[in-house]
């Protein structure tokens, strides 16, 4: 009966969850384009992330990720470099091999893992809500 009414019923939580899901979301794109020195596209993945949830967001991974394959970040100034050039356009320095470098850091894993655990928390809701009987049927009438 708890779960039910009251201010923090089961709609309620299952509201919270879903907005921490998104919020969480947006900051691991947001935190990724900045450590991939993507400042164009970190505001509006992250806009696009925050409306339409996770879509835009494996979109910019796979995009990502494509473009991670012809460039490197240089460790001088870290700013993209084609794979092709043994030297940094930029900076001058060699660019080294990176290959070893993980696709995720731990910060964005961080907040992928707490997005997915909101996702879960979020469905867990939503069925307490759909096996009370709790959500009724909304009509709309133009007539």
């Amino acid at each position: 009966m708890f779960l039910m009414g009251g201010l923090f019923g089961a709609s309620m939580l299952r509201v919270l969850a879903a907005l921490a899901y998104k919020v969480f979301l947006c900051i691991a794109v947001y935190k990724d384009a900045i450590e991939h020195s993507d400042r164009n596209t970190a505001l509006w993945t992250t806009v696009l992330t925050a409306i339409f949830g996770f879509i835009p967001a494996v979109v910019y991974a796979i995009f990502r990720y494509q473009k991670g394959k012809d460039f490197v970040t240089c460790r001088h100034c870290g700013k993209m470099v084609s794979k092709k050039y043994p030297v940094c356009m930029f900076c001058k320095q060699p660019t080294g091999d990176e290959s070893g470098r993980s696709l995720i850091s731990e910060e964005v894993k961080k907040y992928l893992i707490l997005a997915g655990v909101f996702f879960i928390v979020q469905f867990v809701f939503e069925g307490i809500i759909a096996a009370s009987g709790a959500r009724q049927a909304v009509t709309f009438n133009l007539f």
